[in-house]
């Protein structure tokens, strides 16, 4: 009787054993990871110079069109200060149009580093979860002295500064307490801030994850937003919030980042009956100041639609309030 050839080579594939990985394969696979994480972060934090830089260049053509002599020259010694420097200055600044800049630049630079130190503490729990399998096979197969040295690896790694302060700081990041809802600037007024206020349902597309969760500096009328201010919501998504008591009003600022060049969006708000708001297209740099009231309603849907293709589409909704 002969055995078909496919059918040897078969069996011959499900009788060699796999090999194990070895502690410098894992050790080397993960610190490209980490080089990975550093890169990232160096990458990000440059484009934020960049948009300093052409935020201070915006301040100083408004001041120069306004004809404020003092200004102009505050911010033309900034610049040159910014070129020389690279960060921002040991002494706060008083003047308000720069100082505020500084502000908006300190606080994306704290969501940057934020960002690369939860990267630091997922790259962390992986790392040592495959060293912990690792050391499993070494010890079942009676390689002890190998097991040995991967738990000197995973003793080494849990014990590094660079991972004891990346986990502090996100274990402080995820105590801190969100602003309560009523809390907003406009409670004396009646308003509330939908910012932080958990929606019912949301959906959309890819990029669906980013929603309330994107840390990159978003940037607007040459100013970098703060990220307190606004809900992130990269086209297309569809975002439903409940209320307990009826709402009549809904204003924010709508708009798309600056940078996006091929980004075209349309914002749209519904309600219990149906639309309220729709906007025309919007382009990159582009916004729409909503101001709307209607019948009472416990329904409110944040929409923003990609017009066709959603390729750079970063939308915002800056100071959404509600009342």
């Amino acid at each position: 009787m002969k055995i078909p050839l496919l059918l040897l080579l078969g069996a011959m594939v499900l009788a060699t054993p796999v090999r194990a990985e070895t502690l410098p394969e894992v050790q080397k696979a993960f610190a490209a990871q980490q080089d990975k994480i550093s890169a990232n972060h160096l990458e990000e934090l440059e484009k934020l110079r960049t948009q300093l830089t052409a935020a201070l260049g915006k301040g100083r053509e408004t001041a120069k069109k306004a004809g404020d002599l003092d200004a102009v020259k505050a911010f033309d010694t900034e610049i040159e200060r910014w070129k020389r420097d690279g960060d921002l200055p040991i002494v706060e600044e008083t003047r308000p149009e720069i100082a505020k800049l500084h502000g908006v630049y300190r606080n994306a630079v704290d969501v940057i580093q934020l960002k690369k130190q939860r990267a630091v503490v997922a790259w962390f729990e992986e790392y040592e979860k495959r060293l912990g399998a690792l050391e499993k096979t070494l010890v079942a197969a009676d390689k002890i002295e190998d097991a040995e040295a991967v738990r000197i690896e995973r003793n080494a790694i849990s014990g590094s500064m660079t991972v004891r302060d990346a986990v502090d700081a996100v274990k402080k990041a995820n105590e801190a307490k969100p602003t309560a809802a009523g809390k907003g600037s406009g409670e004396a007024s009646g308003w509330t801030t939908l910012k932080g206020v958990k929606w019912k349902t949301a959906t959309g597309g890819q990029y669906l994850k980013y929603l309330e969760n994107f840390e990159r500096p978003i940037m607007a009328n040459g100013k970098l937003l703060e990220r307190k201010d606004y809900i992130f919501s990269h086209a297309p998504v569809r975002v439903e919030y409940e209320f307990e008591k009826p709402i009549t009003s809904f204003r924010a600022d709508a708009g798309v980042a600056e940078g996006m060049a091929e980004a075209d969006v349309i914002f749209a708000v519904e309600t219990a009956e149906g639309e309220v708001f729709r906007s025309k297209v919007l382009k990159a740099g582009d916004g729409k100041k909503i101001d709307i009231t209607f019948k009472p309603t416990k329904k409110l849907v944040l929409v923003v639609e990609d017009n066709g293709r959603d390729s750079g589409d970063w939308s915002y909704w800056l100071k959404p309030e509600y009342r």
